[in-house]
């Protein structure tokens, strides 16, 4: 099951056909297609994107009414395996509950992605390691493990608390630590069009925008915190939901195992290591 979870997770991870350009470009192709760039129309472009996501939805309750009815199900095999990765009990499938991580795969990537972040230096280490000797270069920097090994890095560099979105520098030079050559290393692998930071309130933008490279925008995993007022500003400060992490982390470790979580990072969210994880085992028969 862990494989196979592994295993998935990484499927979410990769888009063959940019990879496959990607390593084409880089050894001096120059892609080109056939015919004429049709703007589809946004309003019919939103109307297409809202009948696409009524039907899934429908289409997903259809599957739990049958599911919990103990009918005997066909064509439904993607949402029964995310329900056996995540040890889903029945009563627990409605979309307004934990079924809007088996109804859409982005969102059951964020998930495993949120987890990822929690993870111990060493367990990250050999999650690279492993890339460094199994997989191609263009894969590796855009894979989610390098991504949070960058980010430690980063937090190490300016000596951020792990999530704290407002923090401060020791020195006001501290912002130049980040070299032209690394700042464009971070730029393209997290994919961000900002320029590099300049100002303390730049560098807190281009740190979260890195968080939710990782875990997505589709969660609220980052949230707006209360509006504070600073030199009679009004100015918008952001936290990870809490909530949530508890949620995935309780999650998680239904299968009465521990994952390799780092256990002072999620201490910060009220998270402590429990004397027994068989007492939090559930698994789907």
């Amino acid at each position: 099951m862990w494989c196979f979870n592994e295993y998935t997770n990484d499927c979410y991870n990769t888009n063959k056909i940019s990879h496959f350009q990607n390593i084409l470009i880089e050894e001096g192709f120059k892609l080109t297609h056939i015919g004429k760039d049709i703007i589809l129309d946004k309003r019919k472009q939103t109307q297409m994107i809202k009948i696409t996501q009524e039907n899934s939805i429908n289409d997903y309750e259809n599957f739990v009414e049958l599911y919990k009815s103990g009918k005997k199900i066909n064509g439904y095999d993607k949402y029964i395996e995310r329900i056996n990765i995540l040890n889903l009990k029945p009563d627990e499938l409605d979309i307004d509950k934990l079924g809007y991580l088996v109804y859409d795969e982005y969102n059951l990537n964020s998930y495993f992605n949120l987890l990822k972040l929690f993870k111990t230096d060493d367990y990250i280490d050999e999650k690279i390691d492993d890339l460094n000797i199994k997989s191609y270069s263009v894969k590796i920097v855009n894979n989610v493990y390098n991504k949070i090994g960058l980010i430690r890095k980063f937090e190490k560099l300016f000596n951020i608390q792990p999530f704290d979105f407002d923090f401060i520098l020791e020195n006001d030079g501290d912002i130049n630590k980040l070299t032209d050559c690394e700042f464009i290393k971070y730029k393209k692998i997290f994919r961000s069009e900002k320029k590099k930071p300049a100002k303390l309130n730049d560098l807190k933008i281009f740190y979260k925008q890195m968080i939710e490279n990782i875990t997505g925008n589709n969660l609220n995993v980052i949230i707006k915190d209360k509006n504070k007022k600073v030199d009679n500003k009004r100015t918008v400060k952001y936290c990870m939901n809490e909530i949530l992490i508890n949620n995935f982390y309780s999650l998680s470790i239904r299968n009465g195992e521990e994952h390799n979580y780092n256990y002072d990072l999620l201490k910060i969210f009220n998270i402590d290591k429990p004397n027994d994880y068989k007492k939090f085992c559930f698994r789907n028969k």
